[in-house]
This record gives structure tokens, sequence and C-alpha cells, in this order.
């Protein structure tokens, strides 16, 4: 029986089933890589292995209770996710017709830029503020933000780091979960040579004015370039400085600003954004490597501020979509 999407339990479901086949799919690789096992002889093989423990040593038999405790916990993730496909209850099913089904909001799924754990090839915690902090908390804090945003015209879905998501994966979460549009919450910083000297200047250097601002990168497909616009009118229009300093000549910079706007730069190169089906943006925040902005970024109503602007921009977006 076909589920329908229009149920505000569709994200729901299909987030759990992509956890469970992003789990089941870490176990499997993870049996093979210590026991060489071919992948699709891998449970009979290991049932094979396993003998009866009387009169084995003892490291024999902790290992085959690894063995099988690595079966069961694949079999009962495959289980859940046919539970969450058979099982469904009726009112998520589509017993009806969709236009008897009250037109849901739409989704936009909201990442916290990096991960909190080191595990996964290519992700990292991001830079290190000016207090010595981590960016990733700095994206949670701001992310989590999001949920108490959401209303009868933009449900939010947050991703905090700690869930540890590859940013290979995003774009397909985002996709399976339904949403309409994608925002990643980053931090931004400088080049290792200009950090150095901002944790060194005075606070009334002009390094701290030119270092500091948000920024939107995107890649340059019609319906992405219309939300960062948008999100970057509403941030100008709430008083928030635009970052110039990725347009410097100097190496890891040298980024290309979009035609007509202040600071949204043409990324072409990051796998977020060009590997996203749907509109999809990155939000740099501020400077942290910046000690003034640093301290603003820290405040929970500098940071109430931030997101009540891209809501808007958000919000803008899909006035522009008409939904």
């Amino acid at each position: 029986m076909p589920i329908n999407r229009q149920s505000s339990l569709w994200p729901f479901l299909n987030t759990i089933a992509y956890y469970c086949q992003l789990l089941s799919t870490r176990l499997r690789h993870s049996a093979v890589e210590r026991g060489g096992v071919p992948e699709r002889s891998r449970s009979i093989r290991i049932a094979a292995r396993v003998k009866p423990t009387f009169g084995t040593s003892r490291l024999t038999r902790i290992s085959n209770r690894k063995c099988w405790n690595q079966c069961l916990t694949v079999t009962v993730l495959r289980a859940l996710l046919l539970c969450i496909v058979c099982l469904t209850p009726e009112h998520v099913c589509a017993n009806s017709s969709v236009d008897s089904v009250p037109q849901s909001p739409p989704i936009v799924a909201v990442f916290a830029g990096h991960t909190e754990s080191l595990q996964w090839h290519g992700n990292h915690q991001g830079i290190k503020s000016a207090s010595g902090i981590p960016e990733y908390r700095y994206n949670d804090n701001v992310a989590a933000l999001f949920a108490k945003r959401s209303s009868r015209d933009i449900r939010y879905m947050v991703f905090p780091a700690g869930l540890n998501i590859p940013y290979q994966s995003r774009a397909e979460l985002a996709a399976i979960i339904g949403a309409r549009a994608l925002v990643e919450i980053h931090h931004d910083g400088v080049q290792p040579d200009i950090y150095s000297r901002l944790l060194q200047v005075r606070k009334t250097d002009p390094m701290l004015s030119f270092y500091r601002g948000f920024s939107i990168h995107v890649f340059p497909r019609a319906p992405s370039l219309t939300l960062a616009r948008d999100i970057e009118d509403a941030l100008l229009a709430a008083c928030f400085s635009a970052s110039t300093y990725h347009q410097e000549d100097v190496s890891g910079e040298r980024m290309k600003l979009v035609p007509g706007t202040k600071a949204t730069y043409d990324r072409q190169g990051l796998a977020l954004l060009n590997s996203s089906n749907i509109p999809a943006v990155i939000v740099e925040c501020g400077c942290i490597a910046n000690p003034v902005e640093d301290k603003l970024l820290k405040d929970p109503n500098y940071q109430h501020r931030i997101v009540d602007a891209v809501h808007h921009g958000v919000q803008r977006f899909f006035e522009h979509d008409g939904r």
C-alpha cells in the first residue's frame, strides 16, 4: 500500500529508514573489513564459523558472540525497515485521494555544518574560533533555533553536528525526507597567517572591520540562486554586515561573487551544493576567527537575530516559489 507523502509522518519515517540503512551499511562494511567475508554470503559464513563454545578458548567465545551480535543487529535493522514500509498506520496510507489530505507546509532541512565525530573520511569539526571553540558547536547552537521557527507556513527539520551525518549524504537525506530546500549553517574563518594576526591586533585595528560579516555560498542554479538572494536580502535588511574578504587575491580565497549580490559566492566545487536536487545554500553566519565578532556570535540574542533573518529569507523564497 503506497505511503501518502502529504502525511506529517512521512519525513519522520523516511529519516528512520535512512539511519537504519546507514547503520546497517556501516555494520556490514565493518564485518567485511574485520573478517574478509564477501557481502552476499556474509551471514551464512559467519554462522558456519560459529561452533559450540564448550571446550573452546575464552577469546574464541568472545569472537563468536561478536559474530552473532553482528548478524542479529543487521537482521533487526532490516526488520525495522520492513515494518516502516508495511505496517504504517492507516491514516498515513493513501486510502483516500491526495486532494482530501490537507496541504502540509514545505519542509526545509537545516544541517549544522561539520561533524562532532572525526570517524567519517573528509569530515571534521570545522575551524577553531578566536576563543578556541570548534566551529561545529557554533553551528549546532544556531541550527537548533530553527526548530522553534516551524509554523503553518514552513517546517524545519534540524540535523545537529552530533548526528555525524557525512556531508556526502546530506543532500540525499534532504531529498528522502521530502525537503523543498536545504540550508547548512556554518561560521567563517580566515587563512592561517591572517588568523594568527587577528589574535594579536588591537581592538581598533582595521583588520577587525574587514575580516567579518556573513556570506552565502551557492551552486549557480536558478532555484538555489533565488534562495540565496532572498536570504542575503533578509540579512542585509536586518543590518548584518556582508563579508567581502573572500574576494581577496590570496591563496585559499579568490572566490567569485554572484553578479548583483554583495556576499553570495559561486561555489561549484562544493559537493553538498552541486549534488543537491533541491535549492541548497550554505550560510556562513560570521567570522569566528575575529575576536570581536566571535563574542557576538556566542551571544544567544545575536544568534536569534541571525535565525530570524534567514527564516524571513526562506519565507520570501517560498512566496516566490508559490509553494
